[in-house]
């Protein structure tokens, strides 16, 4: 159903130069652009009900569409939008702190009803053994000290959020597990951390993708960041954008320094694909995963076994990741 809700924005193709210009709020914006409920159609509206019950959690009484959480308005070109599935009542817990949420009932193109959920703030703690968790399909940025999670916080990407970047486009986000290796006090968009994307695995794959897949030479791209200057869409040219204040708040962490792990999640590489990546360096895992593609089981993830892993996503029609992933992980382990 989304799909049919994000069009392409020309703004999140161009190269990150300007910050995009504000837009109006979901309480003072009319979606004009999407068809709206005839006043025919009064007496069979669908339900729509949410409720905030507390920090991290809304719950949605609906029926009658497509549930979407945003946040901005879906009229605003390739809104950062997530599908939400779950039979009513819905107890939608993946939101950040101090966010306005437009939740939205849709039937294809067409948005039924609306409702805003003011999510209310919540400070960041002094941290002390930091790591960020980035996630692409709710659009969050979660802070962890050690294994608690301690805060949420909204960001919004380029104009293909949904694709793992692969090479320089202008418009898509990695996925992966990477390191803060500078920050940037003062940056083009207001604060940045500099990500050390291509890592090892991101530069393997373009390679793969140049051999295999037909990519030709675009560049594998860079200069990915964490960054200000706000969630005005989906506007940036691949990097993870929040609101200036909460970059204060991130800034203001000593422990927030280089050699931070930052972890990025979405459709392609999940939670679990990268929890279970530590499976790559367990020899007998290899050896059994190396049986199945028909290699010398020598118990080292090398170069050869990525390929012949590529190859075989690639055939199975699936994310060439040339990792072990979980789908990879239960065939070819299972075989």
């Amino acid at each position: 159903m989304l799909r049919h809700l994000v069009k392409l924005s020309l703004l999140a193709l161009l190269a990150c130069s300007t910050p995009p210009p504000a837009i109006p709020s979901p309480a003072a914006t009319t979606p004009s652009a999407i068809e709206q409920p005839s006043p025919e159609r009064a007496g069979d509206q669908p339900h729509l009900k949410v409720e905030v019950r507390g920090p991290g959690q809304v719950l949605i009484e609906y029926s009658g569409g497509q549930l979407v959480r945003s946040l901005t308005p879906l009229t605003f070109p390739n809104p950062p939008a997530t599908e939400l599935e779950g039979d009513s009542p819905y107890l939608d817990q993946e939101v950040a702190s101090g966010v306005t949420y437009q939740y939205s009932l849709v039937d294809g193109e067409q948005v039924l009803d609306s409702s805003l959920a003011r999510v209310p703030p919540k400070k960041l703690p002094p941290l002390h053994h930091p790591r960020l968790v980035v996630d692409k399909v709710n659009y969050t940025l979660s802070v962890y000290d050690r294994d608690e999670r301690v805060k949420r916080y909204p960001f919004v990407m380029g104009g293909k959020p949904r694709q793992r970047k692969l090479c320089r486009d202008n418009a898509s986000t990695p996925e992966g597990i990477y390191t803060i290796y500078n920050l940037q006090p003062q940056a083009t968009f207001y604060r940045a951390y500099d990500i050390d994307y291509p890592n090892p695995i991101d530069r393997f794959r373009y390679t793969f993708a140049q051999r295999h897949l037909e990519l030709g030479d675009p560049g594998i791209g860079g200069e990915i960041q964490i960054h200000g200057c706000g969630l005005n869409g989906n506007w940036t040219a691949g990097c993870m954008a929040l609101r200036d204040a909460d970059m204060d708040e991130l800034f203001a962490q000593p422990a927030l320094a280089a050699g931070t792990r930052v972890w990025i999640v979405g459709r392609e590489m999940t939670m679990a694909d990268l929890e279970g990546l530590s499976q790559e360096h367990d020899p007998e895992v290899v050896r059994r995963l190396q049986t199945s593609l028909g290699l010398k089981p020598d118990g080292q993830m090398g170069q050869a076994t990525r390929e012949a892993l590529g190859l075989y996503q690639h055939k199975q029609g699936w994310p060439v990741t040339c990792q072990l992933d979980q789908r990879s992980l239960n065939r070819l382990l299972k075989q």
